[in-house]
């Protein structure tokens, strides 16, 4: 199991989502603790190492993170609606 760290950016966006926004977006972001690597999920490239970009299809909204296997963290840095 991973932990999940967000950033006080992402925090702060978050804080302005409406309540269904805010569940769907969270709910995938929990999931990330199971695995990081789901389907759907594709890599950042070399611009990020070991970076994420996962969408949340329901609400149009996508999440990036980067994995850090030797801590077994995974570490959201940004939230967008597309």
């Amino acid at each position: 199991m991973y932990s999940v760290a967000i950033s006080d950016i992402v925090e702060e966006k978050m804080d302005r989502f409406t309540a269904r926004v805010l569940r769907a977006v969270w709910s995938r972001i929990i999931e990330l603790q199971d695995d990081p690597r789901p389907a759907g999920s594709r890599p950042l490239g070399d611009a990020v190492p070991n970076g994420y970009s996962l969408l949340v299809p329901e609400v149009n909204y996508r999440i990036l993170y980067v994995v850090n296997e030797e801590d077994k963290r995974v570490d959201v840095f940004d939230v967008y609606r597309l």
